[in-house]
């Protein structure tokens, strides 16, 4: 767990770079802005032993981690922002986003259910032992 999260901790402190002047930075900072959110993610599914020790788990976190880097990428490619914060963008295209915003909210939203279950799952199954690691008494 302590690898995971020195990496987070890494990954945040970059997403900061957003508010520099340098467009490389930025671009950066722009990319890994939601990465955070899948290292959370991989941290309840590896807790408390640090491993991905099931399918659905190793699943999750590629998911997520899928999603918080290729999947909101179109957002950094087609939303005009101010220079110099606009390093990554394409071109102004709202209708390729009207479409792709709709579809990540219900792919998050399935992530976020699916977390969900995986958890209630391991809690219900887990030994009385285990059972006090995971709920944290």
């Amino acid at each position: 767990m302590g690898a995971l999260f020195c990496a987070g901790a890494i990954v945040w402190l970059v997403t900061g770079l957003v508010n520099t002047d340098y467009p490389a930075f930025i671009a950066a900072g722009r990319l890994l802005a939601t990465v955070p959110v899948a290292i959370v993610l991989h941290a309840l599914l590896a807790f408390p032993s640090g491993r991905l020790t099931t399918r659905p788990a190793r699943t999750l976190t590629a998911v997520g981690y899928l999603v918080t880097t290729v999947v909101l990428a179109p957002q950094y490619l087609f939303t005009p922002l101010p220079a110099p914060y606009d390093p990554l963008f394409v071109a102004d295209r709202p209708d390729v986003l009207a479409v792709l915003n709709p579809a990540v909210t219900i792919v998050v939203g399935a992530l976020v259910l699916a977390t969900a279950v995986v958890l209630v799952h391991r809690l219900a199954t887990a030994a009385a032992g285990t059972r006090l690691v995971l709920v944290g008494t």
